[in-house]
């Protein structure tokens, strides 16, 4: 019973953590332009195919830069680049002629993600111990003095 208890303990923090880190992007890309106006949430393809998400882009002196969370995957990919360190964000150089497309995060989609998708478990799994119990050899409720037969 406790190795049961400590699984789904496990199960549950671990289920969280990976969809509280999951981000949906649009499928359509957006222009640089747009993308450093908007200070929206951007995941960036190069020409090389790699992907880095960014919180936002903007220009500084006419450098572009990618500003990210210092422990994000996207830092730890470009910890060896030249660095703009800003507290916890860390701002990441970049250059315009090596970027192919630019996405903006669809925020309605990442949240149904990261609130619907586990709402949605919660239920199921309480939906299923309340009517699968008999199943499970714990016996039911059913008898007139509220004891398990």
């Amino acid at each position: 019973m406790k190795t049961t208890v400590v699984l789904r303990k496990f199960l549950a923090v671990g289920l969280s953590g990976i969809l509280l880190s999951c981000n949906v992007y649009q499928k359509t890309p957006v222009s640089l332009e747009s993308a450093l106006q908007t200070k929206n949430h951007v995941k960036v393809t190069t020409i090389e195919k790699k992907e880095y998400e960014f919180q936002y882009l903007e220009k500084n002196n006419d450098q572009l830069l990618g500003a990210t969370k210092k422990r994000s995957r996207t830092a730890n990919l470009l910890k060896k680049e030249p660095i703009v360190k800003e507290g916890r964000i860390w701002k990441f150089e970049l250059n315009e002629d090596n970027l192919q497309f630019i996405y903006y995060r669809n925020e309605f989609q990442t949240n149904m993600v990261k609130i619907g998708v586990p709402v949605f478990l919660t239920g199921l799994l309480v939906f299923a111990f309340i009517e699968g119990t008999d199943d499970w050899g714990w016996g039911s409720l059913d008898s007139t003095d509220g004891t398990a037969e």
